[in-house]
């Protein structure tokens, strides 16, 4: 079976949809990341001698996660532009 050019672009955009609207783009990790930072100052506020927590363990793991998804995203991005094909920044047409 041949497959174009234009038919690898059109699948390939696809498929970068399909995840991007199942796993959402960094932003999303992001966005975790600050709304937890700042539950965690306001408990802070609020019981400064009683309160501490692990929680700046998962806002680092959040903020991994969304440097992951841009390394992909340049990845992606590197891989459709030797096919000629014109993303943006989160890898969508």
């Amino acid at each position: 079976m041949k497959i174009t050019k234009a038919k690898l672009k059109r699948l390939i955009k696809e498929g970068l949809d399909d995840v991007y609207a199942e796993i959402g783009g960094p932003e999303v990790d992001v966005e975790d990341a600050i709304q937890m930072l700042q539950s965690e100052q306001e408990l802070q506020d609020r019981y400064p001698d009683e309160y501490q927590s692990g929680n700046i363990f998962h806002v680092i793991n959040r903020l991994g996660t969304a440097l992951t998804k841009i390394e992909e995203m340049i990845s992606l991005q590197d891989a459709q532009s030797e096919l000629g094909a014109d993303y943006d920044r989160y890898g969508k047409r």
